[in-house]
C-alpha cells in the first residue's frame, strides 16, 4: 500500500533487518532543499488508535535537510515555543478542578500539561506530540497503591523488629521502588511520544535497572558524596542505552571525568557554606540561648538567632544555588556531548552562567509572586535548556521505520504514589 503526492511516495509495511515494520518516508525524485514544506501526504498501515497513528508527513526532511548547510555545521536541534500565560492557564485549571473533585482531575491536568509542553517542542521543526490519557495514569495510580501501602506497612514492621538494620531494610525498597519508578515512567512517556509519526520506546528491564540503580545511589551515599557524578554517569548509561525512537537506537557513551571537577568545585562550597551554618547554629544556639539569665535575654538572643539565620541563608543559599547550577550545566552538556543517533552528534551550549541566571530569576519569581511564577518559571528553564541544543551529521530520515516493540499499557501509578516527577 503507498500513497504517491507531490512531496514523495510513503511506503507502509516495510520490513528492515531488525524484523521492524513500519512506515519509510522516500524523497520524491529530484527533490531538493527546495522542495521542502511544498506538500502533504500521509499513509495508514492499521486502525487509528493512539499506538498505530498514521504517519504525518508535511516535508521531505530526509531529503532537504543535507541540503540546508553542510553536514560539518552545527544546526538547533530543538526549538521551545511555550509560553509562561497559556501554561499557566492549564496549571490554573487543574489546580481549581482537582479541589473540587478531591484529587482526581489532576491526572487528566497533567496530560494536558504535557500535550502543551511537547506540541511547543518542535524537534528539526517539526512539533511533538503526546497521545498518553489521563485515564492511564488515573488506572494505574489505583492500581499501585495498594501495593505501595503493603511495602510501608512491611518496612515499618522491619524498622521497629530490627532497630537501625531495619531502618536500612525500610529505607531500601523506596529507593528501588523511586528507580523502578522512573525507568517506568520514562518508558510510558516514550511510547506515548510522537514525531511526525513516528513512536519513541525503551528496552531494557525496569526492575533490573531499579536494581543497579539503588547499588549505585548506596556507592554514592556511602563515599559521602564523592562518587555521585560516577553514580549520575552510570544511571544515565543504563538509561539512555535503552532509548529508541522508530527502529533506530540511541547510543551513549561518555567517562565522568569532566564532570569531576565542576563538581568537587561545588562540593567545597558547600563543605564551608555547612561549616559556616555549623558555627552560626552552635554560637547563637547552644552557647547565647543557653547560656541566659533572664527572659529578657532569651527574646534577645532570640532575635539574634533569627537574624544570623537570615545571614545564613543570603551567604548560603547563594553559595549553593552556584555550586548546583554550574554542575547541572556541566552534567546536561555532558549527555549531549555523548549522545548519539545514528550518524547525529549532538551537544548543548548551555553555561554554568546561563544556569545559574536561570535559576536566581526563577526562585526570584517564584519567592516573589508567592508561587504563582510556577509556569513561567517552568517555561523559562525549558527554553533555556532544549533551545541550546544542536545537532551535526545526516539524520538519513528516509531510512527510519516505526517502532513495533510492545507499549506498556499502565501509566505512572508508582511514581504519582511515590509523589515524585521528573523533568521535560
Amino acid at each position: 500500500m503507498s500513497a504517491k503526492d507531490k512531496t514523495g511516495v510513503i511506503e507502509a509495511g516495510t520490513r528492515n533487518t531488525d524484523g521492524l515494520t513500519g512506515v519509510q518516508v522516500l524523497p520524491p525524485p529530484g527533490a531538493g532543499g527546495s522542495g521542502a514544506g511544498q506538500g502533504d501526504a500521509s499513509a495508514s498501515s492499521g486502525p487509528s488508535t493512539p499506538e498505530e497513528a498514521p504517519v504525518r508527513k508535511t516535508s521531505p526532511l530526509g531529503a532537504s535537510l543535507g541540503a540546508v548547510s553542510p553536514p560539518e555545521e552545527w544546526r538547533s536541534l530543538i526549538r521551545f515555543e511555550g509560553k509562561g500565560s497559556a501554561y499557566f492557564g492549564l496549571l490554573f485549571k487543574t489546580f481549581i478542578f482537582s479541589l473540587f473533585t478531591l484529587g482526581i482531575y489532576s491526572f487528566w491536568g497533567r496530560t494536558l500539561q504535557r500535550r502543551y509542553l511537547w506540541e511547543n517542542t518542535l524537534l528539526l521543526g517539526e512539533p511533538l506530540e503526546y497521545t498518553g490519557t489521563g485515564k492511564e495514569l488515573f488506572l494505574s495510580f489505583l492500581i499501585v497503591v495498594p501495593i505501595l501501602l503493603l511495602l510501608v506497612l512491611a518496612g515499618s514492621f522491619a524498622a521497629t523488629m530490627l532497630g537501625v538494620f531495619g531502618t536500612v531494610i525500610f529505607y531500601l525498597p523506596f529507593i528501588f521502588a523511586w528507580q523502578f519508578a522512573i525507568y517506568r515512567a520514562l518508558r510510558f512517556r516514550l511510547t506515548r511520544t510522537r514525531w511526525r509519526g513516528i513512536r519513541g520506546n525503551m528496552s531494557g528491564s525496569a526492575l533490573l535497572y531499579g536494581v543497579k540503580a539503588t547499588g549505585y545511589l548506596l556507592v554514592a551515599m556511602v563515599s559521602l558524596g564523592l562518587l555521585y557524578p560516577w553514580a549520575s554517569g552510570r544511571m544515565a548509561d543504563a538509561i539512555l542505552n535503552n532509548v529508541w525512537f522508530g527502529n533506530r537506537k540511541l547510543a551513549f557513551s561518555g567517562s565522568v571525568r569532566r564532570l569531576y571537577k565542576t563538581y568537587l568545585l561545588g562540593l567545597l562550597g558547600g563543605v564551608i557554606g555547612g561549616a559556616i551554618a555549623i558555627v552560626i547554629f552552635y554560637n547563637f544556639f547552644f552557647v547565647e540561648f543557653y547560656t541566659a539569665d533572664n527572659v529578657a535575654d532569651i527574646l534577645a538572643n532570640s532575635v539574634i538567632i533569627i537574624a544570623n539565620i537570615l545571614f545564613f541563608i543570603i551567604l548560603v543559599l547563594p553559595v549553593f544555588l552556584i555550586c548546583r547550577a554550574f554542575y547541572q550545566a556541566a552534567f546536561f552538556r555532558w549527555l549531549f556531548e555523548h549522545a548519539s543517533f545514528g550518524n547525529v552528534r549532538s551537544r548543548s551550549t548551555l553555561s554554568g552562567g546561563q544556569m545559574l541566571g536561570i535559576s536566581l530569576t526563577n526562585f526570584l519569581l517564584i519567592v516573589c509572586t508567592l508561587g504563582l511564577g510556577i509556569a513561567w518559571a517552568v517555561i523559562r528553564m525549558a527554553k533555556a535548556k532544549l533551545n541550546s541544543v544542536q545537532y551535526m551529521g545526516d539524520p538519513r530520515l528516509d531510512e527510519l521505520l516505526q517502532d513495533t516493540k510492545e507499549a506498556p499499557k499502565s501509566g505512572e501509578g508508582l511514581l504519582d504514589a511515590l509523589d515524585v516527577d521528573i523533568a521535560l
